[in-house]
């Protein structure tokens, strides 16, 4: 009798230690969208992300014919500090639990592909053969497909922005419809090789929110193992169907943010509340105010975070709200110094 109770003690030890074990070595960033109920909508779920995605291999270099001072005479330690937003790479990301990614497209009438940018500087990635060549969208979308392959319970919001373009088309209009036309490209690519239709990884709506409304933001369980786009510009398929919600950071009322910064060097607590508040249109708000110091930074997104006055409070589900964490080095290096040195 004691033998047996020996053994069943050792069992459940041996048992209770696998178990714990195996938990922590399991990824629990990497599907955490499992555990939100199905019928919960995109908007009502606190999403992580990271600003200018891509820029992981920012400080490399790769020659831009467009600009060839920042690729040729701007040295890479510059580069980073003023572009580098990132150190890890796309699928590092998705795998730590980050589903919102910021992805900024360059295009140039030479190699008629899309490529991820901060400002004029290219973002890259390394070959198999350790160069350093463009990062381009069509990868981004791949990396994405391979991941929810894995993880099929994530979804992945890619939020596009125009910001290096230079081809001949310069109407609005005609950039809109040549990104389009490149977006639906990779959208109908077929990869023979892993056997994947694309299009069966990207969610499409018929409608583009552009009232912000959120009316037509989908739940999550229709959008499991799947893409999301949300979009700065009115970008759409041929059929007519947009390319991804309407969320566009770069309206007339978006250049608030410009006068959002500290009135007198190195000292930021008087801040206009106004000018630095939330921006509202409709049911979508959002804070970007960058040029800020880290502290008053802070202050900035606490005050989103924990506002319980206004209807975009928690209990809200037809709000959504884009909080940006990030500041601009190039805006805040001078204070930054000024308090390291003091």
């Amino acid at each position: 009798m004691r033998s047996g109770i020996y053994y069943i003690l050792i069992y459940f030890i041996i048992t209770i230690f696998i178990n714990v074990n195996a938990d922590l070595i399991f990824n629990h960033d990497a599907d955490w969208m499992r555990y939100i109920d199905d019928n919960t909508k995109i908007n009502e779920i606190n999403i992580p992300g990271t600003h200018d995605t891509g820029t992981y291999n920012i400080d490399h270099y790769i020659y831009n014919s467009n600009f060839p001072f920042l690729t040729t005479v701007l040295p890479d330690n510059i580069k980073d500090l003023t572009g580098k937003t990132q150190d890890l790479n796309i699928e590092e990301q998705l795998e730590s639990g980050i589903r919102y990614l910021d992805i900024r497209l360059g295009l140039n009438g030479k190699s008629n592909k899309l490529y991820v940018t901060h400002g004029s500087l290219a973002c890259l990635e390394e070959d198999e053969y350790e160069n350093y060549t463009y990062l381009y969208f069509e990868n981004i979308i791949k990396y994405c497909i391979n991941f929810l392959r894995k993880y099929g319970s994530e979804t992945i919001i890619i939020h596009l922005k125009k910001e290096d373009i230079n081809i001949k088309e310069k109407q609005e209009s005609l950039i809109n419809e040549k990104i389009s036309d490149l977006i639906e490209e990779i959208y109908n690519k077929f990869d023979s090789k892993e056997n994947i239709h694309y299009k069966n990884y990207i969610y499409v709506s018929k409608e583009n929110d552009n009232d912000y409304s959120n009316e037509n933001m989908p739940i999550l369980d229709n959008v499991r193992g799947k893409i999301v786009f949300f979009s700065r510009a009115d970008f759409k398929y041929r059929n007519n169907n947009p390319i991804g919600f309407l969320r566009n950071l770069d309206t007339d009322e978006g250049e608030k943010r410009e006068n959002c910064v500290c009135p007198i060097f190195g000292i930021c607590d008087i801040i206009n509340d106004d000018v630095c508040a939330p921006i509202e249109i409709n049911n979508f708000r959002y804070q970007d105010n960058f040029k800020l110091t880290e502290e008053d930074k802070w202050s900035n997104v606490l005050k989103v975070l924990t506002d319980k006055n206004s209807k975009f409070n928690k209990e809200s589900k037809d709000t959504h709200t884009l909080n940006f964490l990030s500041i601009a080095f190039t805006s805040n290096w001078l204070y930054s110094l000024f308090r390291t040195s003091g």
